[in-house]
């Protein structure tokens, strides 16, 4: 059996090899590795917490499914990008799902010119 620790400390150029080999310890390396990053984005803009834990399961599932016949060349803009798009599809169908942008009306005036 194979040490998960050991996945820990490889480059995401190293688990993406092992992934495409169908290593799925390594695939659980870089969901533990990207799972936080895309739910902390995701919060920040939809209020059903339940949507976003699907939208990043169907990022992963869709990840592990394609791994073989997809290029990636940067693993983390690779899952960011296909976060961004399946958001912004649910985006387009149902706007109630997303809060409402926070509003920068308290921002300080620039300070005046002293040319004189």
């Amino acid at each position: 059996m194979e040490n998960p620790d050991r996945f820990n400390k490889m480059t995401n150029e190293q688990l993406l090899l092992s992934v495409r080999l169908g290593n799925s310890i390594a695939f659980d390396a870089i969901f533990d590795r990207y799972w936080k990053q895309l739910y902390i984005r995701g919060h920040r803009i939809l209020n059903d917490l339940t949507v976003l834990e699907t939208i990043i399961q169907d990022v992963f599932s869709e990840f592990w499914k394609n791994i073989k016949k997809t290029y990636i060349a940067d693993l983390e803009f690779h899952l960011l990008d296909e976060f961004l798009t399946k958001i912004t599809e649910l985006y387009k169908t149902r706007k109630d799902l997303f809060k409402e942008p926070k509003r920068r009306n308290n921002l300080p005036k620039p300070p005046e010119s002293s040319k004189g």
